[in-house]
């Protein structure tokens, strides 16, 4: 709690936003932070259903950070260059993560397909036609030179899968091998308060399997029309 007191009639938009800003200062995310503000907005509502003296600018739209404006991290094409051509064929779970990020970067699949659903099976006559975990939809992707290298590596099947968890925590390793370490602006989990922390960081540390999806949309954005990026 703040401590400050307010009164209804003199609740104004300003007011909301401190409260956000208030909010945010604790590190709260943003989904607890709308949850907030929703029952906030509730009470309002309330109390001028029971004719009580409330300032109407409550009801009027309020901007709220999403989280993406700050975690929406994505690799460059020097970036994505950087790890191809990366050497960590002397660690095999690094080795192993990296032509998974590949697969990831090259196809557009979402995380819970390339690492987890997608088999050697559902690549023919070079095409990857996979049923979607999260949608159910079937989509069908040209299978990329650097994603048919990774096939080739592994004898014409793809790289074993990984937990998710695994997959972050050597992914990052892998970009830092490759010398992502620009500062940029972002949050970062933080363990001591169980929250994530905004600021300055090192790339690779904010980097995660969301990365290569969002990495691909960036490079085709103005190269491909937008049904066909909307389609992916």
């Amino acid at each position: 709690s703040s401590g400050i007191k307010f009164e209804l009639r003199k609740f104004n938009q300003h007011n909301i936003y401190s409260f956000i800003d208030f909010q945010f200062e604790k590190n709260y995310s943003t989904q607890t932070i709308e949850r907030n503000i929703g029952r906030l907005r509730f009470f309002l509502n309330r109390a001028e259903a029971l004719d009580l003296s409330v300032c109407k600018e409550f009801k009027e739209h309020v901007y709220i950070e999403k989280d993406d404006d700050i975690d929406g991290i994505y690799l460059n094409e020097s970036e994505i260059e950087k790890i191809i051509k990366v050497d960590v064929s002397h660690d095999r779970e690094l080795q192993i993560t990296k032509d998974n990020f590949i697969l990831g970067l090259f196809s557009g699949l979402r995380v819970s397909d390339f690492i987890t659903n997608l088999n050697i099976s559902d690549i023919k006559n070079g095409f990857i036609e996979i049923k979607t975990q999260k949608t159910g939809q079937k989509v069908v992707i040209p299978v990329h030179n650097e994603v048919q290298k990774v096939i080739n590596k592994y004898l014409g099947n793809l790289p074993p899968k990984q937990k998710k968890e695994d997959f972050n925590r050597l992914l990052k390793v892998v970009c830092q091998l490759a010398e992502i370490d620009q500062l940029v602006y972002g949050k970062k989990f933080d363990r001591e308060s169980n929250r994530k922390i905004k600021g300055y960081f090192k790339k690779y540390e904010l980097i995660t399997s969301h990365c290569a999806r969002r990495s691909l949309l960036t490079m085709l954005n103005g190269k491909i029309s937008n049904e066909a990026i909307r389609s992916i």
